[in-house]
């Protein structure tokens, strides 16, 4: 086979993400593959600042410096090549599309890491139906913004817009569809595979790991690097904690639920984080913490506790209780109104870590799992029952061979 798998990257290509990709498997199956990393020739964005410690391009990837380096790599595939575009729908990335459509070249989009972004009115239909009706009346406004991105996209990128071609396939996990989606441009024009999202595919892999954890019952605190998170220079948004104030009261929180819960606090580091001994120690106390054993660690343990990292996905494939994490800080930003929502689907509480309550008379409670909402969000935004198990990526490679003979 003499094909090419080419992936548009947005930023850094790390070596967790070929591994989230199947660049090994595409290898075996007689594709070479090709990273490119375009932040640089496409909104000056300097990758290389982006880079610390494990959190590195993998040495297979290229970063063009300009439109016109772009363009050369673009006049050197065919269309039997899979073109892979993992960037934002924003006119300067859009211009890729533009280009692409321009020499008859096909790509494939993937949604594979979804999660909800705003409560349902079908789902509250069942427990409260006050509740969905205004849940009801407030998806207009949604519905709003989704038809306002679109006019602005139009309005930036005039008739290119309606030149823009559609992905050849959209992968995607999960049932959920928006109407108008901000997902990607002119999707309903696509062939959706249904598949497995990333993380049902991280959680098989990790189910016979040999992890070093406690012989006592354990929690899991899922790190997400909130104060320092690499992310946040990309995107431009703010740091939703402060870490003088909120390692502190992480801290006695964890102190509490070991006290009252008997249960030992392990911390699942995040893969983009960069702490030094030192800090781990000042962050966390003298607790256990591992890296790169995420979905292994939420399997194994009895209790959840995290903010709003994708790894919620681990804790319903697993069916495991979920204690949401806030703060003062984290109540006033960008980041409160997800765990709201992720709150919402799945019937889980939301603990303010700055509020210790002197009439909570049974200490922090330990929530059950509500069954049928896991499943509903397992079914919405991890796998569909009609999902394709296997490789993500195998599998499209699968459907458009039979396209692109």
């Amino acid at each position: 086979m003499n094909r090419r798998y080419v992936i548009f990257y947005w930023h850094l290509f790390s070596a967790r993400d070929w591994q989230r990709f199947a660049c090994d498997a595409m290898i075996a199956r007689g594709y070479t593959v090709q990273v490119i990393e375009l932040g640089e020739a496409l909104e000056s964005l300097k990758i290389c600042d982006l880079a610390r410690s494990d959190f590195t391009s993998v040495a297979q990837t290229s970063r063009p410096a300009d439109k016109a380096a772009v363009l050369s790599v673009l006049d050197r595939l065919t269309p039997r090549d899979l073109i892979l575009t993992l960037i934002p729908i924003q006119p300067s990335y859009l211009w890729l599309h533009l280009e692409l459509g321009r020499r008859g070249l096909h790509y494939v989009q993937l949604s594979l890491g979804r999660l909800p972004t705003r409560p349902t009115w079908r789902l509250l239909a069942r427990y409260d139906s006050c509740s969905a009706a205004t849940v009801f009346f407030q998806s207009f406004s949604h519905l709003a913004y989704r038809i306002k991105f679109h006019l602005k996209l139009i309005a930036e990128m005039g008739l290119d817009y309606f030149r823009i071609p559609p992905p050849l396939l959209w992968g995607r996990a999960g049932s959920w569809r928006d109407l108008i989606s901000t997902e990607g441009v002119h999707l309903w024009r696509s062939e959706v595979v249904e598949l497995e999202s990333l993380d049902v595919a991280w959680a098989r892999a990790s189910e016979h790991v040999a992890i070093n954890v406690p012989n006592t019952a354990f929690a899991v605190y899922v790190d997400e690097s909130l104060h320092d998170h690499p992310d946040y220079a990309i995107t431009g948004i703010p740091a939703p904690v402060e870490k003088e104030s909120f390692f502190p009261a992480l801290r006695q929180t964890f102190d509490r639920i070991e006290r009252e819960q008997g249960l030992e606090v392990v911390v699942a580091l995040h893969p983009k984080a960069n702490y030094s001994p030192q800090e781990l120690e000042q962050y966390f106390g003298n607790r256990q913490a591992i890296s790169a054993q995420t979905p292994a660690l939420i399997q194994n343990s009895v209790l959840v506790l995290l903010h709003n990292s994708t790894s919620v996905a681990y804790a319903v494939l697993s069916r495991k209780p979920i204690l949401f994490l806030t703060n003062h800080d984290i109540d006033k930003s960008w980041l409160r109104s997800d765990l709201d929502v992720r709150s919402h689907w799945l019937d889980q509480p939301i603990h303010n870590i700055d509020v210790v309550d002197s009439n909570e008379l049974n200490g922090i409670p330990r929530p059950i799992v509500d069954e049928r909402r896991y499943a509903d969000f397992e079914s919405h935004f991890l796998r569909s029952p009609q999902a394709k198990v296997g490789t993500a990526v195998e599998i499209v490679a699968d459907r458009f061979e039979a396209l692109a003979p």
